[in-house]
């Protein structure tokens, strides 16, 4: 995945950092952060944040998108509720509305998703 920086001319930089299955059970990891924010995750010159989660079967996680934001959810494995869709392996979201997105898994599921400023 690409993400472009929201200047020219940047020095490139390279960063990583690992993770445990632990760190993403039941919860949203966020592992990419924007410059200038609290919290945990890589930082990257954009107004961008990824997350990822491996939800147990009937377990839940919610996540806020902000007004003028949206995103992307990609469903790795498992299946999903999110909101009143039933997403299942492979499956795809545009996020367009700002609001709660409350994901539900009917099996064990890996999520992730992306949280940006829609294009104006």
């Amino acid at each position: 995945m690409w993400i472009l920086p929201s200047q020219r001319g940047l020095a490139p930089s390279i960063a990583q950092r690992q993770y445990t299955a632990l760190d993403r059970t039941d919860r949203l990891l966020r592992f990419l952060k924007p410059e200038g924010s609290d919290g945990e995750g890589l930082t990257v010159a954009q107004d961008v944040s990824m997350y990822v989660t491996t939800l147990s079967a009937a377990k839940a996680v919610e996540h806020v998108v902000g007004a003028g934001r949206g995103g992307y959810l990609y469903v790795i494995s498992g299946a999903v509720r999110a909101n009143d869709e039933t997403m299942t392996r492979g499956d795809a979201a545009y996020l367009v509305d700002a609001g709660a997105l409350r994901l539900a898994a009917s099996e064990t599921s890996d999520v992730l998703l992306i949280d940006t400023p829609l294009a104006r």
